[in-house]
């Protein structure tokens, strides 16, 4: 993927229908006559469709040893590369990176490049609809450290993520959790304004137990050495502020990171620190959970950030600044738990949650 351009979080590495279609009758062909087939597919790629570039040069070139050149534009179409993988100047593969409004296909040809099968999806195919692609699983013990390596990877200084600066980006998360916390509320939209006595404030208030929470991250990041009180040192730095880019950022990592001018800093810990809400969403909803260790082995996915971004907490932390109540509905700790469960195929959110 950085080879023809992309950073690893934006692989483009599914698939659409048809071209997996034309692939399985068309690889067989071009191993069996390497020097008189060529395939060329044209596979669409834009701001909201990724079509599996990435994936067939794994398939194509790293498994089947077939020659293969690329022409990437990119999501933003800004992108103009042309990458070979192999060592022969004459591709059997040639993959082209075209506009999503333009037409994709996959075709067949002879050593004279003329046009033996061609394939294209149906004119009113939803072609973004229709891709195939894989999910990446891990244990949902342990989950938040696969995230967090993955935030960290924004940060193009630091060379070597470190035990101190995980570790310290764990209790980042804790404390945000442990913030959000203390400023839940229950969602109030059906009570009646009139009747705003303290007994209904009273009621409003949404506890979240502390050692439960403790426990929640303690199992996020498989770290049974995560204590309380480490968790309160960065709960007194961050709380009544904005949980973001503009909070002091922990000590090991500042220090891994200062090589890295100021104002690109700034930016990487910005998303780091959203990050880390995500997280912190996830870590509540565990602690409503009654059998944690029961979890321990459910394979759960890579944090699928836009999913979390709609979800009505994601939402409401986009623009707090730390001290206003924080409604919650019931259901918001199932659609927390229902994003890793999903993974990036499928939004959480457009689920119908009201049925």
């Amino acid at each position: 993927s950085t080879t023809i351009g992309y950073t690893p979080e934006k692989a483009p590495t599914d698939i659409p229908c048809f071209v997996l279609q034309g692939l399985i009758d068309m690889f067989p062909m071009v191993q069996t006559l390497p020097a008189d087939r060529m395939i060329h597919i044209q596979i669409p790629v834009g701001e909201y469709i990724d079509s599996g570039t990435s994936a067939l040069v794994v398939w194509a070139h790293h498994i089947l040893n077939l020659e293969v050149l690329v022409r990437s534009r990119g999501r933003e179409g800004h992108l103009s590369k042309v990458v070979r993988f192999g060592n022969s100047s004459q591709e059997q593969i040639f993959i082209e990176e075209v506009n999503p409004d333009d037409q994709p296909s996959i075709t067949l040809l002879d050593a004279d490049r003329e046009h033996l099968l061609s394939i294209k999806p149906e004119p009113d195919a939803d072609i973004e609809g229709d891709l195939i692609g894989s999910v990446r699983r891990v244990a949902a013990k342990g989950w938040g450290n696969a995230v967090l390596m993955d935030a960290c990877g924004h940060f193009v200084g630091l060379e070597k993520r470190s035990e101190a600066v995980i570790e310290e980006l764990q209790m980042v998360v804790s404390a945000f959790a442990f913030i959000i916390a203390r400023n839940l509320i229950k969602d109030d939209t059906d009570r009646d304004l009139d009747e705003d006595t303290v007994g209904t404030r009273s009621a409003q208030v949404y506890d979240v137990d502390d050692q439960h929470l403790l426990h929640a991250s303690r199992f996020l990041f498989d770290n049974s050495r995560i204590k309380h009180k480490e968790i309160d040192t960065f709960v007194k730095q961050y709380a009544l502020r904005a949980l973001d880019g503009q909070l002091p950022q922990p000590p090991a990592l500042e220090a891994a990171t200062r090589n890295v001018p100021p104002s690109k800093s700034e930016d990487e810990w910005d998303i780091i620190c959203r990050y880390a809400r995500c997280l912190s969403i996830f870590m509540l909803a565990l602690a409503h959970i009654v059998n944690l260790e029961d979890c321990e082995n459910l394979m759960v996915a890579g944090l699928a950030y836009s999913s979390v971004m709609e979800h009505p907490l994601g939402v409401s932390l986009e623009e707090w600044k730390g001290r206003d109540a924080l409604p919650i509905a019931g259901d918001v700790w199932l659609r927390a738990i229902a994003v890793p469960l999903l993974g990036h195929r499928q939004n959480v959110e457009n689920l119908p949650w009201d049925k």
